[in-house]
């Protein structure tokens, strides 16, 4: 029995009046029926038959017979029999008459019909019969590695999904409308215009192929490489290449972004920020430079005549971006036109020695990657005028990650000035499994010898750097927690530049590593609000009920549990009180924590002395205990400001002393 292998029945999302609904498919009529709700049962407007559109038949690499449940691996379904078909089941569309009417829905979607399957037989037929077409289409072998294999980086395997030639990524109606469209512009006689025509063709490459799906989420077509490696779908999705009105991947798309670059670069613009947002300047009227050299080398080994003003680069990153790998799919299609014509497209395929990554394949491991990129920034510094600037992008991943960046790029002679926040989704900065953002990192040569220091002192210095940073943007404006993560961390790496590889705790070198580590704690303790924080602002405006505690707190950091764990919110009938210092209940707690050496905070250090002085004991044993916490003399600050009462300031005031 023939199996479909769906991961669940969703199409895509309604649109016009059928907005916040669902079109799914119905597994034993094939048609496209709305629902409300596409995890709940739905009832074919068709043909009558009741289903659960979430019920797919794949997953985890297996799929099942939606009858029995009987589950096989798709991989070896796929080898045992020489292959799989595919049947053509939706279609989406665009009708321009209905698009002059408001009323009516531009675009739609459709159950496929025999006629829209014979259309695409006759395209495959054309096909299996154009043999001078044939000739523009890459059918070399598809070649092992990190990517196109199973292996550490990829668990996806081109070739167990029977794909092994660069042309089984497409089916046969692609490969008629690509080699069409590669015929028409190898014709075009003016070879810059054809290159520029090329650049277009290869971009619409990443969305005309079999191994892409579509995102019924967003009512779109996927994108090959947005997970920079090849992922083999179940679902593939076939796109219009010709000149549709809209759609991703269209040839005249593409064509367009060409279009722009070459009127960009005639008449460029430079953009700047006001109080009133991104603002573009007029046109310029010099074009960008035509005088200018183009090396294509291993940067480790271009020299050049005389040192440069400014460094643009993108680095590399571990294992994260095997350019080689993907740049092939691309390659062997531009190979067509442009092997004979530049000794560069000899080759099959992209070169791979030299190129700085870590790839298990070619058995480069993290630290041949860190070698080859600390003799690259090593190289750039050398080229460099001494007032020079180096501007790089990087993909924060976590401090490890970081540590190593900026140990390269210091003891290559560079330093860190700062960093920009270019795209952020950080749900919390300091966590890396839930951050992804990506920075400018601004270096300049290094004109000072790092100088030795202590990482308490650093400490002290990059806690004010932040603290001066925060008031900064804090008047001048409102920024994401991520994106001022990332500036409070460039404020710290440029501090961190002046003592680069001569840092200390307790007597022992700190490698950047550990000094990063410490860096997101510190930004961490000093970017967002703790419990400490909403007991302060709650000593100003504490509210009558408990509900309105909760909507105080709300989008904060800390919750409510928090709070009465640590008795610094008590329930009374009265209503809601503050664990102040002198509350019963907080008093509790408070000589838990001290007896027990748990969650001993500046704020359970300081009440526990105020209660002592109230009583008339000593304060010696802690005041000699403490002494090291940098935290309690501006803490001390902070409360005798919020309750008004002085003994908190004078607390501290002079720790070799109980009488105050």
């Amino acid at each position: 029995m023939t199996q479909s292998p769906f991961s669940d029945r969703r199409v895509a999302n309604g649109r016009y009046d059928h907005k916040g609904e669902y079109l799914v498919h119905c597994p034993d009529c094939e048609a496209l029926v709305y629902t409300d709700d596409w995890e709940a049962e739905t009832t074919c407007t068709d043909c009558e038959t009741t289903f659960d559109p979430s019920a797919g038949t794949v997953g985890g690499g297996e799929y099942a017979c939606r009858h029995c449940g009987q589950r096989y691996p798709v991989t070896d379904a796929v080898a045992e029999q020489g292959g799989y078909s595919q049947r053509l089941y939706a279609i989406e569309y665009y009708c321009p008459t209905c698009d002059g009417d408001r009323d009516s829905p531009a675009k739609g979607y459709k159950a496929a019909s025999d006629a829209d399957r014979e259309r695409y037989e006759t395209a495959a037929d054309e096909w299996a019969a154009s043999d001078e077409l044939r000739e523009y289409v890459p059918d070399d072998p598809i070649p092992e590695g990190a990517i196109t294999a199973a292996s550490s980086i990829s668990g996806n395997d081109l070739f167990q999904h029977g794909y092994t030639a660069w042309t089984d990524c497409y089916n046969d109606r692609q490969l008629l409308a690509l080699a069409t469209l590669l015929r028409a512009i190898d014709d075009v006689e003016e070879p810059l215009i054809q290159e520029y025509l090329l650049l277009a063709f290869s971009d619409m490459l990443r969305f005309n192929t079999m191994l892409v799906g579509y995102q019924a989420s967003k009512n779109h077509i996927n994108d090959l490489f947005q997970t920079n490696t090849f992922d083999p779908v179940t679902r593939p999705a076939e796109a219009n290449p010709w000149g549709t009105d809209y759609g991703m991947g269209t040839f005249r798309k593409s064509v367009q972004m060409v279009r722009d670059g070459i009127e960009y670069a005639h008449a460029p613009t430079d953009r700047y920020l006001t109080p009133e947002g991104d603002t573009a300047t007029a046109r310029f009227t010099t074009p960008i430079k035509t005088d200018s050299e183009l090396h294509q080398a291993d940067m480790r080994d271009v020299e050049l005549s005389e040192p440069v003003d400014l460094i643009i680069t993108d680095p590399p990153y571990y294992d994260q971006l095997l350019y080689a790998d993907l740049a092939d799919y691309f390659y062997v299609w531009q190979r067509q036109l442009l092997g004979d014509r530049y000794e560069a497209f000899a080759p099959a395929l992209t070169p791979r020695t030299g190129s700085i990554v870590e790839n298990p394949f070619t058995e480069q491991c993290a630290s041949d990657f860190e070698a080859d990129l600390a003799e690259a920034f090593a190289t750039m510094e050398r080229q460099l005028a001494d007032d020079g600037l180096l501007a790089f992008t990087y993909r924060y991943t976590d401090a490890a990650a970081w540590g190593t960046l900026v140990d390269t790029v210091c003891d290559a002679g560079f330093t860190i000035e700062q960093l920009y926040p270019l795209s952020v989704n950080v749900p919390s900065f300091t966590d890396a499994s839930d951050a992804e953002f990506d920075v400018l990192v601004v270096a300049v040569p290094r004109v000072e010898q790092p100088t030795p220091t202590s990482w308490r002192a650093l400490r002290r210095e990059m806690h004010r750097d932040v603290g001066e940073l925060r008031e900064t943007l804090e008047r001048e404006r409102s920024l994401s927690q991520g994106e001022r993560g990332v500036l409070e961390l460039g404020a710290c790496l440029r501090r961190y530049s002046e003592h680069a590889g001569r840092i200390e705790q307790d007597g022992e070198p700190m490698d950047a590593r550990a000094v990063v580590e410490a860096m997101f704690t510190l930004i961490e303790d000093a970017g967002e609000l703790t419990a400490t924080d909403i007991f302060l602002d709650l000593l100003d405006d504490m509210p009558d009920d408990i509900a309105a505690v909760h909507d105080s707190i709300r989008g904060t950091n800390v919750d409510m549990d928090t709070l009465q764990q640590r008795r610094l919110i008590i329930e009374s009938p009265e209503g809601p009180q503050l664990g102040t210092w002198d509350a019963p209940a907080r008093i509790r707690y408070v000589d838990h924590c001290v007896a027990n050496e748990t969650n001993v905070t500046p704020l359970v250090k300081l009440q526990f002395l105020r209660r002592r002085f109230e009583r008339g004991e000593s304060l010696q044993p802690q005041l000699d205990a403490w002494r090291d916490d940098e935290g309690l003399q501006a803490l001390a600050s902070r409360l005798a400001d919020a309750t008004g009462d002085e003994t908190y300031r004078r607390l501290l005031a002079e720790r070799d002393t109980t009488d105050l």
